[in-house]
């Protein structure tokens, strides 16, 4: 007769010791089974869970130990009195400096200016140096530094539309800095002041072509021309007033930059064949003396500069005739332009052909298909032949900077 085996309900148990776990010994209660009307008691090879010693460690004569649980174990912590230490070492330096974070965003900025920005206005490694030792002394001159660094990373990550607030923000510090010391300046702070200049100049230039409008208001791009003029010629006016030499020692007046303009001038309807048709067109257009004379003189300064840089087609001074250009307009010429005067547009779609000339530099490389864009589009299709030889050039240049561009990134 076979034995009657009758098993134990039990539930399965994690909780053996640690000996038993090592073997793969299983755990749990005891079996008890019944032959021949006799109870026999087997372990299996079980772990029955006795502490402090299980019943197999004890029949094995071994050490037996349990796992402790997770919510005894506790994590180490570092000695009070560590932390009181380095606090109060600190404090004893500057009690009252609460911890701050490190503004990453302007020290992005700041690398990027030193690394990228100043370089691509002068070109020369000891300018970059002079202007930041200038920027660490003149609080002013580093907020302008930092806008235009902002502005330059939007022109290569348009997507990154915190830099625009950085921009904006940076420069209007910088322009509530600097107005006392315009109105009072000193001599200690002509460089700086000059410095200054410069940089607004070259900001309000870039920061039409990368800041939205408000609101989804549509901006007109002559609007904002105009504007980045009378700003730069504000600021220049009034260092040239405080100091009459800065015109030629600091920012340089339009006709100093000129070498030999004798000499330009005689063949300026050579290489300008369009030059006599469109000053006897500006003359056709103005109701008056005055204004034929503004407009001619406005447009043979913008022929000039176009053959000086012909001549001598270094970037850095082809880039400073550009930026200098608003400087050589009247007061009468700018409220044509105000006014959207036909003569004054025809005039501006020649800057925008000089503008073209380096159009490889990024807060100049859309204004001039913007402006001739505009200008086309007020002056009507009856007007458009006076404005065919300065849409070509616009679009010569692109190719020829396109293509300087393809062999510097071959080489």
């Amino acid at each position: 007769m076979e034995a009657q085996r009758q098993r134990r309900a039990h539930q399965k148990s994690r909780k053996g010791c640690v000996a038993c776990k090592t073997v793969h010994i299983k755990v749990g209660p005891v079996f008890f089974y019944m032959y021949n009307r006799h109870v026999i008691r087997l372990t299996c090879h079980q772990c029955d869970e006795e502490q402090p010693s299980c019943g197999r460690c004890l029949r094995l004569k071994q050490s037996c130990t349990y796992p402790r649980s997770p919510s005894t174990i506790s994590t180490p912590s570092p000695p009070e009195h560590l932390f009181k230490t380095l606090s109060s070492s600190v404090a004893s330096h500057n009690p009252t400096r609460q911890a701050q974070s490190l503004p990453v965003l302007d020290l992005e900025l700041l690398y990027n200016a030193i690394t990228h920005t100043t370089h691509t206005i002068t070109g020369r490694q000891s300018e970059d140096d002079a202007a930041f030792q200038m920027s660490l002394r003149h609080q002013y001159v580093l907020h302008s530094h930092l806008a235009l660094s902002a502005l330059h990373l939007v022109s290569i990550s348009p997507h990154r539309r915190e830099l625009l607030e950085a921009a904006t923000s940076h420069q209007h510090a910088a322009l509530q800095l600097v107005q006392p010391l315009i109105a009072n300046p000193s001599v200690e702070n002509t460089d700086a002041l000059v410095l200054f200049s410069a940089l607004t100049s070259i900001f309000s230039m870039a920061e039409p072509l990368y800041m939205t409008s408000d609101h989804g208001l549509q901006r007109d791009i002559i609007d904002d021309l105009i504007n980045a003029f009378q700003l730069n010629r504000g600021i220049n006016s009034i260092l040239i007033m405080k100091w009459p030499d800065v015109g030629t020692n600091g920012i340089p007046d339009a006709p100093s930059l000129i070498e030999d303009e004798e000499n330009l001038k005689l063949d300026l309807e050579e290489h300008f064949p369009t030059f006599s048709t469109v000053i006897e067109s500006l003359h056709a257009l103005c109701g008056n003396e005055d204004e034929v004379l503004a407009c001619q003189k406005a447009m043979y300064r913008t022929s000039l500069y176009m053959r000086a840089i012909e001549v001598k087609p270094e970037v850095r001074y082809s880039r400073l005739l550009i930026q200098q250009w608003p400087h050589s307009l009247n007061k009468l010429f700018i409220a044509m332009l105000s006014s959207r005067h036909p003569a004054a547009l025809v005039v501006l779609g020649y800057y925008a052909a000089l503008m073209s000339m380096r159009s490889d530099t990024w807060w100049l490389c859309k204004w001039p298909s913007l402006i001739m864009k505009r200008v086309a589009d007020l002056l009507g299709p009856e007007k458009s032949d006076l404005l065919a030889w300065p849409r070509q050039r616009i679009v010569d240049y692109d190719e020829i900077h396109k293509e300087q561009h393809r062999l510097q990134s071959t080489e």
